[in-house]
């Protein structure tokens, strides 16, 4: 259940961290004490740099949706996205099977990356950039979003999409313009409040 609505200024590590304590502030004012044991975000590094440093032991996982918009994307940048559709294609099966290093424990993503898919690597040198760039940034223990943060042997429904993410696609049908008056978002916002009491 979503608590809390926030507009932030900008997607900087302080806005977030400020939004966390305001949410604190606010909650112990309530008698309620804040101390989530996992935070689900995206692929944003601002979000989990503010979560660990308000509550440094707290565990911080991805949400599998934004990683395979991620690998998707740099696919396309880097101009695979036909050879993708291709279905006897040797780069579309090698593409296709990667996105299957989510679903192993994390333990065993590094060697299956090097024994499994390094070992076959197609001859295409934009194949070869999308593994760099995983392994730069995903696969190595050293990258910015190292396995133990997305992946995960089960196929959980809470690690491929958010609460607040249906809230929000929901909430976006009810507004015909993309620069809104913010009266109109908080009469909007009120009176989807009002209908969930």
């Amino acid at each position: 259940m979503q608590l809390a609505l926030f507009l932030p200024a900008n997607k900087h590590q302080t806005s977030y961290e400020d939004v966390f304590r305001h949410t604190v502030s606010e909650a112990a004012k309530l008698g309620v004490n804040v101390f989530p044991t996992t935070v689900y975000a995206d692929f944003d590094t601002a979000i989990p740099n503010a979560v660990t440093t308000l509550w440094p032991v707290l565990e911080v996982q991805a949400i599998r949706f934004h990683l395979r918009q991620s690998w998707w994307r740099k696919i396309q940048s880097l101009g695979l996205s036909t050879q993708y559709g291709k279905k006897d294609s040797e780069v579309s099966q090698f593409l296709k099977k990667i996105f299957g290093l989510l679903l192993l424990p994390s333990a065993e993503v590094c060697d299956c990356f090097s024994l499994e898919f390094l070992s076959s690597l197609p001859n295409d040198k934009r194949v070869e950039q999308f593994c760099s760039h995983l392994l730069e940034n995903f696969i190595d223990a050293d990258s910015s979003f190292p396995p133990p943060v997305w992946s995960e042997c089960t196929a959980s429904s809470l690690r491929t999409i958010k609460a607040c993410e249906l809230f929000h696609a929901h909430f976006n049908t009810l507004f015909y313009s993309a620069h809104l008056n913010i009266s109109v978002l908080v009469s909007t916002r009120t009176k989807i409040l009002k209908c969930a009491l």
